[in-house]
C-alpha cells in the first residue's frame, strides 16, 4: 500500500513539499515528464505511473 499523502509530506522539506505540489500528477492531473494527463482513478502518491513515458513516483524503481 503507498503511503498517505500527510506521511509522505511530513518526511519532506518544506521546498521539497511545494515542488511536490507544483509537480505531481496527483496535484496537477498530468505527468511531470511528458506532460500527458493522467485519469484521476490512475493518481496516487507513491504509486503513480505514466503509460506514456513509464514516468514513476515509486521511490524502489
Amino acid at each position: 500500500m503507498p503511503p498517505s499523502l500527510s506521511y509522505m509530506l511530513s518526511q519532506l522539506s518544506y521546498m521539497e513539499q511545494v515542488r511536490l505540489i507544483m509537480t505531481h500528477p496527483f496535484f496537477t492531473g498530468q505527468c511531470p515528464e511528458c506532460k500527458t494527463n493522467i485519469h484521476i482513478t490512475e493518481r496516487a502518491i507513491g504509486n503513480c505511473h505514466c503509460p506514456v513515458c513509464n514516468w514513476t513516483d515509486r521511490r524502489d524503481s
